[in-house]
């Protein structure tokens, strides 16, 4: 049975029009209308692709046309953030690394490739050509591998098929969803490129730890809480850019780094992208894809708050595992107020421009890393992406179980239309989104128990394993994959790799195919945290949320 997203929307607004009782709660409902269909992709416009370009290429002229400031006051900005990025890297020591210490932490991360086969270690290294950008980075990686007697039998197999490695111009443009109107670029990199570029950011995360205390692991729950606080006390404000890692211009990043750290970053990126068989000089030092992309713009932004506080008398902490006064992920940067409004500014200095409408320095409200403050409490809305499958809303019933318990608002005319449209499914709490409904204890209707134990069987939906099963002299590929050659030197090494377990390497594909099996809970209300956001909230208060939603 479908849904018409029209009609859910108009039970949507007649829920929470009798929940506007008070502030907090007028916020959360408001902010729960705006997000709702904000990323439907089953709505997504016509033209959604062309602004996501359109934007793409604004973001690279205006890289091009970044130039070092000329006033006084910019330029000793900059000369300061220079001094703040050079003494930085003096410590880590980027700029010493060797290809061979780069080798030692290859990787080969989990999307696309240029040339690529597959997604997966054993596709990318032992059977598909290799690509790189330059005739040279493909004769180090060989080098390098060659010092290892399994890779190296692994790269002379690989090579016996498939070629020496590719050079191939750049990257190439490709756009996924984001919201109904518009989309998200991302680059797919050369193999050999992005292997390298995925060792040079694990380097720089490791030396936003050492001297930052910058943990990329942790810190999202790090920049959450310090938007609580502000939303709460109003001593920290949230910045976000916009296209901020498309907006890391060539000049700008050039004049900052040192010559030797500088010349590492210019080596392994990608120079141009090809859209639509067109060639794009690329005016950013890397893009959305890139390997070492998000690292690098973390310290550059963590650069920046360092550079300004120091400029204005202002102390920052930087402790190991425990909350500062500041924060830096990416281009989520969370800062005290007293400073906000300088580190706009030198972030503007930079090329960067600061989203309005998702920055906050006054008022009770904050936004970082998917969390919506207001006063303290979480307000974020739910996204609907599709309302096409029945897992789709399954995923749907349970977030709004779960937003319902934060906001302790019920919106029991979507929660029960969306219920019936799925099969009867009730499951634990801590399962999957996708499994069925989670429905507390008290709620369940027949709680019958196992004669021999306190656990409760259950049906829930499971996803269907799609993997490349390895035999004696043969890889069995499913249907739709291509098929692969049996190399054993790239199986060993994807076994101590970890990728190959139980003769089997998981296949990533655009659709995932469901079966319904029986699971056994020894304990039916347990929430393990980070789960949704059950981790986040109190068993009393899903059981309130349930019986809002149930309309009873």
């Amino acid at each position: 049975m479908g849904i018409n997203p029209v009609a859910l929307f108009s039970d949507l607004q007649s829920d929470l029009q009798s929940h506007i009782t008070n502030e907090i709660a007028n916020a959360a409902a408001s902010n729960m209308m705006n997000s709702f269909y904000k990323k439907f992709v089953d709505n997504e416009k016509s033209d959604a692709e062309l602004k996501a370009f359109a934007k793409f290429s604004h973001s690279n002229s205006l890289c091009k046309d970044w130039q070092w400031p000329s006033d006084p006051e910019s330029s000793v900005f900059m000369e300061e953030l220079k001094s703040t990025l050079w003494k930085w890297e003096s410590s880590v020591g980027i700029g010493c690394l060797s290809f061979g210490h780069l080798f030692d932490r290859l990787r080969v991360g989990p999307g696309a490739a240029l040339g690529a086969r597959g997604a997966d270690f054993y596709t990318k290294i032992g059977d598909s050509p290799l690509t790189c950008t330059r005739p040279s980075l493909g004769a180090i990686y060989r080098r390098s591998a060659s010092v290892y007697p399994l890779w190296n039998k692994t790269e002379l197999g690989r090579s016996a098929i498939h070629g020496d490695p590719q050079t191939v111009e750049g990257n190439t443009l490709s756009f996924v969803p984001k919201t109904d109107e518009i989309k998200r670029s991302i680059c797919v990199e050369p193999s050999i490129n992005m292997m390298y570029e995925l060792a040079l950011g694990s380097f720089i995360e490791s030396g936003l730890l050492k001297e930052y205390g910058i943990d990329l692991a942790i810190q999202p729950d790090k920049n959450r809480e310090l938007a609580r606080i502000g939303s709460v006390t109003g001593s920290f404000g949230t910045i976000d850019l916009e296209s901020a890692s498309d907006s890391l211009s060539l000049s700008m990043v050039k004049g900052l780094l040192p010559r030797t750290f500088w010349a590492l970053l210019e080596y392994l990126r990608s120079p141009t992208t090809s859209y639509k068989r067109e060639s794009i000089e690329l005016h950013m030092v890397s893009t959305m894809g890139n390997g070492f992309t998000f690292p690098l713009q973390t310290l550059l932004f963590a650069g920046v708050v360092i550079t300004t506080a120091r400029m204005l008398g202002i102390s920052l902490s930087f402790p190991r595992g425990r909350l500062g006064n500041w924060g830096v992920f990416g281009d989520d940067i969370i800062v005290p107020t007293v400073m906000y409004d300088a580190v706009v500014s030198h972030l503007q200095i930079l090329g960067f421009r600061v989203n309005s409408s998702k920055s906050f320095n006054t008022g009770p409200f904050r936004e970082s890393c998917g969390h919506d403050y207001y006063r303290g409490h979480n307000i974020r809305g739910v996204y609907v992406k599709s309302l096409e499958t029945v897992q789709d809303r399954f995923v749907l019933v349970n977030r709004l179980l779960d937003w319902s318990a934060r906001t302790m608002i019920g919106v029991p005319q979507v929660y029960q239309a969306l219920l019936s449209s799925v099969p009867d499914t009730p499951v634990p709490l801590g399962e999957n989104d996708d499994a069925g409904v989670r429905i507390p204890y008290v709620y369940l209707k027949n709680r019958r128990r196992n004669k021999n134990c306190q656990s409760i069987a259950y049906k829930r939906f499971v996803s269907r394993p799609v993997a490349m099963l390895f035999k004696d002299d043969v890889i069995l590929t499913p249907k739709g994959v291509k098929k692969r050659h049996l190399l054993p030197d790239a199986s060993y090494l994807a076994l101590l790799q970890g990728s190959l377990r139980g003769s089997r390497i998981p296949v990533r594909l655009d659709w995932v195919r469901y079966t319904k099996r029986t699971g056994i809970s020894p304990n039916w209300d347990y929430m393990p945290m980070g789960r949704g956001f059950c981790g986040h909230v109190g068993l009393g208060q899903l059981e309130t949320a349930f019986l809002l939603n149930s309309g009873e």
